[in-house]
């Protein structure tokens, strides 16, 4: 599969390795708004082509599909010039910064009978998918309690990605939604009944810290994300019957122990040495065999966490541009 990338920053060298390490994959080619980037990237990586701007790289009638890494204000745009040029996408997380747009993109895409996927790649993960299959059989009965906590301290750049407000930028996109998601995953993509968050904000409108607690049908959930902390990648599951401890950080794990009636089960499997691999086989094989939704993360409940988001959003007062 050809694949090109669009956004040339730190993350997007990650998936050019994760491409050149699976097989029946073809890094095509690298797109960037700067020419002399993206022949440098091109030229690392040993992409077959490069391309000094986006609209360029989706008109390239050979490229099959792109992986979008540019910020998350951009996203939107970004994924739309893909879809309408007849690429396949997967987009890094956050999808998007708001609801609105997220919808306009899935819609998109299922009216061009594309293939768009969220690169939220702790989904993938292989572990975390045993970890599905053990709350989808049951083995620790209905889902009672998750938490997520994740955060570090971001240097104090307004102008970086992290904290820039019109980027999309703040804590919530960039890491919280990882907890989120988590949470979803746990709960089978169930839409909450109940959300109320705290937050608070950088001088700049950027959230520096967002704690939320959401009600299901069967129990409750709690994250906390931050931009001005050190806080554990840690997560848990309980249920009416047993309970999940995940090993390590919830994102990548390595290692998961169900605590069930039946017994203790462990289940130990090394993410490997690039993580992105593993969304990376999970979308080909999605293209390939036609699909619009992957089983791992389908797009509807990317759209359900950017709902979920924008009440977050309303209620710690967290408002981007493009939300105007």
């Amino acid at each position: 599969m050809k694949i090109g990338i669009m956004g040339l920053g730190r993350i997007s060298h990650k998936m050019a390795d994760a491409i050149n390490m699976t097989e029946g994959a073809e890094l095509w080619a690298a797109g960037s708004r700067d020419i002399k980037k993206a022949e440098a990237f091109a030229a690392q990586h040993g992409a077959k082509r490069a391309y000094g701007s986006y609209e360029e790289l989706c008109a390239d009638p050979e490229l099959e599909a792109v992986y979008i890494s540019t910020p998350h204000g951009r996203h939107y745009e970004d994924t739309m010039l893909a879809l309408r040029h007849g690429k396949h996408v997967l987009v890094e997380k956050a999808m998007t910064v708001n609801a609105r747009f997220a919808k306009e993109m899935a819609d998109e895409a299922k009216r061009r009978g594309l293939l768009l996927a969220e690169a939220m790649w702790t989904r993938y993960i292989p572990v975390n998918r045993k970890i599905v299959e053990w709350i989808s059989a049951g083995r620790i009965g209905e889902v009672k309690s998750v938490t997520a906590i994740i955060g570090f301290v971001a240097a104090p750049d307004f102008s970086h990605r992290l904290l820039d407000l019109e980027l999309g930028g703040g804590a919530l996109l960039d890491v919280g939604i990882y907890a989120l998601e988590y949470i979803l995953m746990a709960y089978q993509g169930e839409r909450p009944k109940k959300i109320a968050a705290v937050g608070r904000l950088f001088h700049n409108g950027a959230d520096a810290n967002t704690s939320a607690s959401l009600e299901f049908s069967t129990g409750t959930a709690q994250f906390t994300c931050a931009l001005d902390t050190n806080l554990p990648c840690s997560a848990a599951i309980y249920g009416s019957t047993g309970s999940i401890e995940i090993v390590g950080a919830f994102m990548t794990p390595g290692k998961a122990v169900l605590h069930a009636q039946s017994g203790d089960e462990t289940v130990e499997i090394d993410p490997g040495e690039n993580g992105f691999v593993h969304e990376l086989v999970a979308f080909m094989r999605g293209v390939r065999s036609g699909k619009l939704e992957l089983d791992e993360l389908p797009v509807w409940e990317s759209v359900l966490a950017a709902e979920i988001n924008d009440e977050i959003k309303r209620q710690i007062g967290l408002v981007y541009p493009q939300d105007k």
